[in-house]
């Protein structure tokens, strides 16, 4: 039974991205190139938006507590159950579109919460970098550092394309971590 569990759970980082990519695909005037992920929230779809969120967020915290419940590292399967969590809660506290001159505070706690997500996941990432006898968690852990420093500096002018490619390298180390456990 926990083998199952922790299957269907390990279906969620991929069924997150591919939820969406589909729902920015069909969202009318939606650019993935410009808009993030949470702006989606915004648009047409804005209810499959929230279940992407609100399901696959919940199936990474369980993956994170499955992880964890394997015995792998307390910090690193304790990021990727943050990270859900805010996943979910993200469903909950919308984010500002980027036209607005003012962040409303919803916009302020969602743009909060993401920001506290992806330093957790990603501090959770540095303890692999340097353990190079880990193989792919440990070059995932690296490209997603990187990633994550190159959002931070350059993410403004291509901000949709630059988070997807984060998000996604965040999604694969938590994947391949969780393989690993």
């Amino acid at each position: 039974m926990n083998q199952l569990i922790f299957d269907i759970a390990l279906a969620g980082p991929a069924l997150f991205m591919i939820c969406a990519l589909v729902i920015g695909a069909i969202t009318p005037k939606y650019s993935a190139l410009y808009n993030t992920i949470s702006e989606q929230a915004l648009g047409k779809y804005k209810g499959l938006h929230a279940a992407n969120y609100v399901v696959n967020g919940g199936l990474i915290a369980v993956l994170g507590a499955l992880c964890l419940a394997r015995g792998s590292s307390w910090y690193q399967s304790s990021s990727i159950v943050l990270l859900g969590a805010i996943i979910v809660l993200s469903a909950y506290y919308k984010t500002d579109p980027i036209t607005l001159k003012r962040q409303s505070r919803e916009g302020i706690i969602h743009n909060v919460l993401f920001l506290v997500g992806m330093v957790g996941i990603i501090t959770g990432q540095f303890g692999y970098v340097h353990d190079l006898t880990l193989g792919r968690v440990a070059l995932i852990s690296g490209i997603t550092a990187l990633i994550g420093t190159i959002y931070t500096i350059f993410g403004q002018a291509y901000r949709g394309l630059v988070q997807r490619i984060l998000v996604i390298s965040v999604m694969a180390w938590v994947t391949v971590f969780a393989l690993s456990s």
